[in-house]
């Protein structure tokens, strides 16, 4: 037991405590094993929260990680379809690459018949055409060969055209429509004289152009990007 001494209204009382020691120790024991479980009980508290927001995480992670296995797969089966195109392409090539070694120094001329159908002016009329082929060009030359245009800028052929146009002036735009032509070049004029024609004046002309070497197969596929 233990006298203490309170003050109240200024006068001091004793006071004694009556439980043995023994009690008072267990009282106090027992209210920090209260205090010590409630902190337990909070730190369980913080790590259950903790461990639901790492659990959340972990979902969010593996569901992100299905979703770019599942795009990679995707992508992996779309890069498989493709490999056929290849294919395809790779065989374009090799056909390609053929028939340039055996057309490279054929000249279409079905082709410039039919360019200079469309692009002749409507006054102007082409009577007759004669082609000369260089033989410096070509003779001796094996097939599939790479052919030097011939010396001079004589070009691989020369194409003498004549006709009747309406005007002098309908001359120079058939010569500007010759130039106009891939693989022509150096268009112009040996004569351009005025005759009768049932009653009507017109303009009888002869003209020349230079054949160049991109007039050839192979120049025609440069030109398209290697499509025939």
């Amino acid at each position: 037991m233990s006298t203490q001494t309170l003050t109240r209204s200024g006068t001091l009382l004793p006071q004694v405590n009556l439980l043995p020691p023994e009690i008072f120790e267990r009282r106090r024991m027992r209210r920090y094993q209260y205090g010590m479980a409630a902190a337990v009980v909070a730190a369980a508290g913080v790590v259950g929260v903790v461990y639901e927001s790492g659990q959340s995480a972990v979902t969010t992670a593996r569901t992100q990680l299905a979703a770019a296995q599942a795009q990679q797969q995707h992508l992996s089966h779309q890069r498989a379809s493709y490999a056929s195109v290849t294919a395809v392409e790779g065989q374009l090539d090799a056909t390609r690459a053929m028939a340039v070694q055996a057309l490279g120094q054929e000249v279409h001329w079905s082709n410039y018949l039919n360019a200079l159908s469309t692009s002749t002016p409507k006054s102007v009329w082409v009577t007759n055409l004669s082609i000369a082929q260089n033989s410096a060009t070509t003779s001796g030359a094996p097939a599939g060969a790479a052919v030097p245009a011939a010396p001079g800028g004589a070009g691989i052929a020369t194409v003498t055209f004549g006709g009747v146009a309406l005007t002098h002036n309908n001359v120079a735009d058939w010569l500007d429509a010759l130039g106009k032509v891939r693989g022509y070049s150096n268009a112009s004029f040996s004569t351009s004289a005025e005759s009768l024609l049932n009653g009507h004046t017109v303009v009888n002309f002869a003209s020349t152009v230079t054949v160049t070497d991109a007039a050839y197969y192979k120049g025609r596929l440069a030109a398209l990007g290697g499509s025939s």
